[in-house]
């Protein structure tokens, strides 16, 4: 068997396997248990449900593993179409992988000041657990900005491709300027509005479609990209 089909399969396999697990640990467990405009509730919300917030975190440590192999793999794949490039595109989702890491830093000292911040008064507890929570959403969205990147980059390694449809090319590429717009906002502090939130559902589409609907292409077709 051809070696490229095995790397379409990893690849593919990885985006797909952490796109469910980010659907238990963000859109699940997080959405859930946080809430940064009612603090009170949120706090209590991690106190009672530790062990789901435990399996969060696992959830996005195994998303982070699953980055590297996916790195790997789709450097893997295209470096024979255009070597420069695919390295880019391996090093822009490490780099990302990178502030994830950290992020899910933020969420272990949360749940650390959770289990043994007897030490501390219960409002100084809460305060430390709720800086924590946000610094986790602050660095892994400066993470989401470099991913951005990695997949406008991907898009257009794909586009070079024979074996690649056009379109996944052009949805990686929108889901890319998609993902950067967005969090570029977001760290830029840019108050939403009313037409802002209409921009993000309407970019939400090929966020999800562009780089999950490119994961699942790869795993039935397990296409070569070996040829300009």
């Amino acid at each position: 068997m051809n070696p490229d089909y095995n790397y379409a399969a990893v690849a593919g396999g990885t985006i797909v396997a952490m796109a469910l697990a980010a659907g238990f640990s963000y859109g699940y467990v997080w959405t859930t248990l946080v809430d940064f405009s009612a603090p009170v509730q949120t706090i209590t919300n991690l106190k009672n449900a530790l062990p789901i917030f435990r399996a969060g975190i696992a959830g996005w440590l195994f998303i982070a593993l699953c980055d590297v192999v996916a790195a790997w793999a789709l450097y893997l794949l295209f470096k024979s179409t255009h070597p420069g490039l695919a390295l880019l595109v391996a090093l822009l989702r490490l780099a990302y992988t990178g502030f994830l890491e950290m992020a899910i830093g933020d969420l272990l000292s949360a749940t650390a000041l959770l289990e043994s911040g007897a030490e501390l008064s219960p409002d100084l507890l809460n305060q430390q657990v709720l800086l924590q929570l946000e610094s986790f959403e602050d660095t892994w969205s400066i993470g989401l900005i470099l991913f951005g990147l990695h997949l406008a980059a991907l898009g257009l390694l794909v586009r070079q491709t024979k074996a690649g449809h056009w379109i996944w090319g052009i949805l990686l590429l929108i889901a890319g300027c998609s993902y950067t717009l967005l969090h570029l906002q977001s760290l830029l502090g840019i108050a939403p509005n009313v037409a802002w939130g209409t921009i993000e559902n309407i970019l939400a589409v090929p966020m999800t479609i562009g780089e999950l609907g490119f994961a699942l292409w790869l795993l039935v077709k397990q296409p070569q990209f070996n040829s300009k």
